[in-house]
């Protein structure tokens, strides 16, 4: 037996997976890096955190972030400013036309939504109790 697969053996009784990077599904984005990716776009950007994950993995893919609340917009534009090929917008994207409230979930914006969160989504996700409108 290798010290390689010593090693890997010794991991997985610690309760880890030792792999390569080129094998690992969160360096592979799950394998689409194989593929010539031109752009992303990214629904509910919130404050980029997805945008700027792509952008390491992609940096020549044009990034299109859509993001309506308005805190998280500012986080997400002062990262854009002056980034080449990636551009903010404070809009939310919808089947119609139109203007609609968000419900803001004040400790977890990134969980924010059109919909109202459920008293199941509140006891399953205590961070979306606390919202407004």
């Amino acid at each position: 037996m290798s010290l390689s697969q010593k090693l890997k053996d010794g991991a997985a009784l610690l309760g880890f997976h030792v792999v390569r990077n080129y094998q690992n599904p969160p360096h592979t984005l799950m394998g689409l890096k194989r593929f010539p990716i031109r752009t992303v776009i990214d629904i509910g950007a919130n404050t980029g955190q997805f945008a700027r994950y792509i952008r390491r993995h992609l940096p020549d893919a044009d990034l299109y972030c859509f993001e309506p609340t308005p805190s998280a917009f500012r986080e997400l534009e002062i990262w854009t400013r002056g980034l080449r090929g990636v551009v903010a917008a404070q809009v939310a994207l919808g089947e119609e036309a139109g203007i609609t409230e968000m419900y803001v979930h004040s400790n977890h914006s990134a969980s924010s939504s059109l919909l109202a969160s459920s008293p199941q989504s509140a006891a399953l996700y205590p961070f979306t109790k606390v919202q407004t409108k």
